[in-house]
């Protein structure tokens, strides 16, 4: 992917697959690249959209990780389960549930669903399992980390990744800060 914006003489170190940004199927994907004169980073998004951003090594003034706090994701967890708590305790969610359970039944027709009290805690509980993992899905789609390369001349250039791939962008600025400081790189 990264070879149709290389010159000749090029050569590509490392390029990785960094994660996705926004909700499917308006997604667009991440990928970085340090080669032995640049980075680069490109986004590919729906509709055909394409972002190519790269930088000269001699051009960066420096570089910074960002990873945000997950102060907010527990916050909004925290409202989840007391909300959660709040239902429980509601009639009016047992019988919404058994609503829900009725009409499955119904839709189905081979399978009657028993309207117990211990079917009905269950349904309930899996149903704020599923919650709780959506709004954890919903809170990295829209908080990235990433690695910001500051430039003198122009905007920064930003590399997003998702969380669980910040290793791979720790192992890029490695690589980056060792072609930096190499004497035809200055």
């Amino acid at each position: 992917m990264f070879g149709q914006f290389l010159s000749p003489g090029e050569n590509i170190v490392r390029a990785d697959f960094l994660g996705t940004k926004g909700i499917f199927p308006f997604s667009s994907y991440s990928f970085s690249c340090l080669t032995n004169e640049r980075v680069a980073s490109l986004e590919i998004g729906p509709f055909r959209k394409v972002e190519y951003d790269d930088v000269w090594h001699k051009s960066v003034n420096g570089a910074e990780i960002k990873q945000p706090s997950k102060f907010y994701l527990y916050l909004g967890l925290i409202i989840m389960a007391l909300i959660f708590f709040v239902l429980w305790e509601s009639e009016d969610i047992r019988y919404l549930v058994w609503d829900i359970l009725d009409a499955l039944s119904d839709l189905i027709g081979w399978i009657a669903f028993p309207l117990d009290d211990f079917f009905t805690r269950f349904f309930e509980l899996v149903i704020y399992y599923f919650l709780f993992n959506l709004f954890i899905r919903g809170y990295y789609i829209f908080v990235k980390c990433g690695l910001v390369f500051k430039i003198k001349e122009r905007d920064a250039v930003y590399i997003f990744c998702d969380r669980e791939r910040m290793l791979k962008i720790n192992q890029f600025y490695r690589e980056w800060s060792v072609f930096k400081r190499q004497p035809h790189n200055p």
